[in-house]
Protein backbone atom coordinates (compact mmCIF):
# COMPACT_ATOMS: atom_id res chain seq x y z
CA UNK A 1 0.00 0.00 0.00
CA UNK A 2 2.78 2.26 0.18
CA UNK A 3 3.73 2.43 -3.41
CA UNK A 4 -0.25 4.70 -3.49
CA UNK A 5 -2.10 1.88 -4.21
CA UNK A 6 -5.61 3.60 -3.13
CA UNK A 7 -7.59 2.13 -0.81
CA UNK A 8 -10.65 3.08 1.32
CA UNK A 9 -10.25 1.57 5.54
CA UNK A 10 -13.15 1.96 7.75
CA UNK A 11 -13.50 1.06 11.50
CA UNK A 12 -16.43 -1.46 12.14
CA UNK A 13 -17.72 -4.45 14.35
CA UNK A 14 -19.02 -6.85 11.76
CA UNK A 15 -21.00 -7.96 14.64
CA UNK A 16 -23.26 -4.57 13.37
CA UNK A 17 -24.95 -5.47 11.06
CA UNK A 18 -26.40 -1.27 10.16
CA UNK A 19 -22.95 -0.72 10.04
CA UNK A 20 -21.15 -3.00 7.47
CA UNK A 21 -24.64 -2.50 5.07
CA UNK A 22 -23.65 1.21 5.78
CA UNK A 23 -20.14 1.04 4.68
CA UNK A 24 -20.98 -1.65 1.65
CA UNK A 25 -24.18 0.41 0.15
CA UNK A 26 -22.00 3.31 0.30
CA UNK A 27 -19.09 2.62 -1.68
CA UNK A 28 -18.01 1.25 -5.07
CA UNK A 29 -15.16 -1.49 -3.76
CA UNK A 30 -13.06 -3.83 -6.24
CA UNK A 31 -12.56 -6.03 -3.21
CA UNK A 32 -13.12 -6.59 0.41
CA UNK A 33 -10.41 -8.48 2.60
CA UNK A 34 -12.57 -9.84 5.47
CA UNK A 35 -10.10 -10.34 8.06
CA UNK A 36 -11.78 -9.60 11.24
CA UNK A 37 -12.24 -12.57 13.59
CA UNK A 38 -11.96 -13.99 17.17
CA UNK A 39 -8.47 -15.42 16.96
CA UNK A 40 -8.05 -17.90 19.71
CA UNK A 41 -9.11 -21.16 20.51
CA UNK A 42 -9.14 -20.72 24.39
CA UNK A 43 -11.20 -18.15 24.01
CA UNK A 44 -13.75 -19.85 21.76
CA UNK A 45 -13.96 -22.37 24.67
CA UNK A 46 -14.39 -19.90 27.42
CA UNK A 47 -16.85 -17.32 25.60
CA UNK A 48 -18.12 -19.68 22.34
CA UNK A 49 -20.88 -16.53 21.75
CA UNK A 50 -18.51 -14.04 21.10
CA UNK A 51 -16.63 -16.30 18.44
CA UNK A 52 -20.09 -17.30 17.05
CA UNK A 53 -20.89 -13.72 16.46
CA UNK A 54 -17.56 -12.62 15.40
CA UNK A 55 -16.62 -15.69 13.27
CA UNK A 56 -19.83 -16.52 11.94
CA UNK A 57 -22.84 -14.35 11.76
CA UNK A 58 -20.13 -11.37 11.61
CA UNK A 59 -19.21 -12.91 8.36
CA UNK A 60 -22.70 -13.48 7.28
CA UNK A 61 -23.21 -9.95 7.77
CA UNK A 62 -20.70 -9.06 5.58
CA UNK A 63 -21.81 -11.54 2.43
CA UNK A 64 -24.67 -10.71 2.71
CA UNK A 65 -24.79 -6.87 2.69
CA UNK A 66 -22.14 -7.52 -0.51
CA UNK A 67 -25.34 -9.71 -1.67
CA UNK A 68 -27.54 -7.11 -1.87
CA UNK A 69 -25.63 -3.62 -2.20
CA UNK A 70 -22.23 -4.72 -3.87
CA UNK A 71 -22.27 -7.72 -6.07
CA UNK A 72 -19.26 -7.53 -8.56
CA UNK A 73 -16.69 -6.81 -5.44
CA UNK A 74 -14.29 -9.49 -4.54
CA UNK A 75 -14.58 -10.70 -1.38
CA UNK A 76 -11.53 -12.61 0.23
CA UNK A 77 -12.15 -14.13 3.83
CA UNK A 78 -9.15 -15.32 5.95
CA UNK A 79 -9.97 -18.53 6.94
CA UNK A 80 -8.35 -21.35 8.85
CA UNK A 81 -6.78 -24.67 8.53
CA UNK A 82 -8.71 -25.35 11.65
CA UNK A 83 -11.23 -26.28 9.86
CA UNK A 84 -9.85 -29.71 9.22
CA UNK A 85 -9.31 -30.78 12.62
CA UNK A 86 -6.43 -33.63 13.34
CA UNK A 87 -6.36 -34.95 9.95
CA UNK A 88 -5.63 -38.46 11.14
CA UNK A 89 -5.55 -39.87 8.08
CA UNK A 90 -2.52 -38.26 6.76
CA UNK A 91 0.40 -39.63 8.40
CA UNK A 92 3.86 -37.78 9.13
CA UNK A 93 7.11 -38.92 8.97
CA UNK A 94 10.58 -37.38 10.19
CA UNK A 95 12.38 -36.68 7.20
CA UNK A 96 16.42 -35.03 7.26
CA UNK A 97 14.76 -33.47 10.36
CA UNK A 98 11.39 -32.06 9.30
CA UNK A 99 8.08 -33.61 9.76
CA UNK A 100 6.41 -34.31 6.54
CA UNK A 101 3.40 -36.02 5.32
CA UNK A 102 3.81 -39.73 4.11
CA UNK A 103 1.71 -40.15 0.66
CA UNK A 104 0.90 -35.98 0.55
CA UNK A 105 3.94 -34.25 -0.90
CA UNK A 106 1.88 -31.14 -1.77
CA UNK A 107 0.22 -30.93 1.91
CA UNK A 108 -3.64 -31.13 2.73
CA UNK A 109 -5.48 -29.92 -0.23
CA UNK A 110 -9.00 -28.41 0.18
CA UNK A 111 -10.96 -31.55 -0.38
CA UNK A 112 -9.60 -32.60 2.65
CA UNK A 113 -12.99 -33.35 4.99
CA UNK A 114 -13.76 -30.61 6.96
CA UNK A 115 -13.45 -31.79 11.18
CA UNK A 116 -14.12 -29.21 13.51
CA UNK A 117 -12.19 -29.58 16.89
CA UNK A 118 -13.56 -26.81 18.87
CA UNK A 119 -15.99 -23.88 18.55
CA UNK A 120 -13.36 -21.41 16.99
CA UNK A 121 -13.15 -24.20 14.12
CA UNK A 122 -16.63 -24.30 13.75
CA UNK A 123 -17.28 -20.73 13.65
CA UNK A 124 -14.78 -20.46 11.09
CA UNK A 125 -15.83 -23.53 9.44
CA UNK A 126 -19.51 -22.10 9.72
CA UNK A 127 -18.14 -18.58 7.71
CA UNK A 128 -16.08 -20.59 5.22
CA UNK A 129 -19.15 -22.67 3.83
CA UNK A 130 -21.13 -19.68 3.87
CA UNK A 131 -18.37 -17.44 1.54
CA UNK A 132 -18.34 -20.64 -0.55
CA UNK A 133 -21.90 -20.85 -1.05
CA UNK A 134 -22.65 -17.40 -1.18
CA UNK A 135 -20.21 -17.33 -4.43
CA UNK A 136 -21.87 -20.64 -5.38
CA UNK A 137 -25.62 -19.69 -5.29
CA UNK A 138 -25.44 -15.58 -5.45
CA UNK A 139 -22.37 -15.42 -8.35
CA UNK A 140 -20.30 -13.00 -5.91
CA UNK A 141 -16.80 -13.33 -6.54
CA UNK A 142 -15.71 -14.44 -2.89
CA UNK A 143 -12.99 -17.23 -1.65
CA UNK A 144 -12.02 -18.55 1.48
CA UNK A 145 -8.26 -18.96 2.49
CA UNK A 146 -7.59 -21.69 4.83
CA UNK A 147 -4.82 -20.30 6.25
CA UNK A 148 -1.88 -21.69 8.93
CA UNK A 149 0.62 -19.70 11.30
CA UNK A 150 -0.14 -16.14 10.49
CA UNK A 151 1.87 -13.81 12.05
CA UNK A 152 2.46 -10.45 12.06
CA UNK A 153 3.03 -7.09 14.44
CA UNK A 154 -0.13 -6.92 16.02
CA UNK A 155 -0.12 -10.25 17.19
CA UNK A 156 -1.30 -10.99 20.86
CA UNK A 157 1.78 -13.86 21.65
CA UNK A 158 -0.32 -16.23 23.82
CA UNK A 159 -0.27 -19.88 24.00
CA UNK A 160 -2.68 -20.93 21.06
CA UNK A 161 -2.48 -18.13 18.73
CA UNK A 162 0.20 -15.85 17.56
CA UNK A 163 2.74 -18.42 17.69
CA UNK A 164 5.68 -16.96 16.10
CA UNK A 165 5.41 -13.76 18.50
CA UNK A 166 5.20 -16.28 21.67
CA UNK A 167 8.77 -17.82 20.36
CA UNK A 168 9.68 -14.25 19.57
CA UNK A 169 8.67 -12.96 23.24
CA UNK A 170 9.44 -15.86 25.18
CA UNK A 171 13.37 -16.36 23.68
CA UNK A 172 13.48 -11.84 24.82
CA UNK A 173 12.13 -12.52 27.80
CA UNK A 174 14.68 -15.61 28.47
CA UNK A 175 11.46 -18.11 29.76
CA UNK A 176 10.80 -21.69 29.36
CA UNK A 177 8.51 -22.16 26.46
CA UNK A 178 5.61 -25.08 26.97
CA UNK A 179 4.45 -26.53 24.06
CA UNK A 180 0.50 -27.56 23.99
CA UNK A 181 -0.44 -30.41 22.62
Amino acid sequence: LRDGTPFEFEKADVRDRHAVERIVSGGRFDAILHLAAQVAVTTSVTDPRLDFTVNALGTFNLLDAVRRFSPDTVLVFASTNKVYGKIESAGAELRGGRWAYVDRPSGITESEPLDFLSPYSCSKGAADQYVLDFARIYGIAATSFRQSCIYGPRQFGVEDQGLVAWFAIASLLERDITIFG
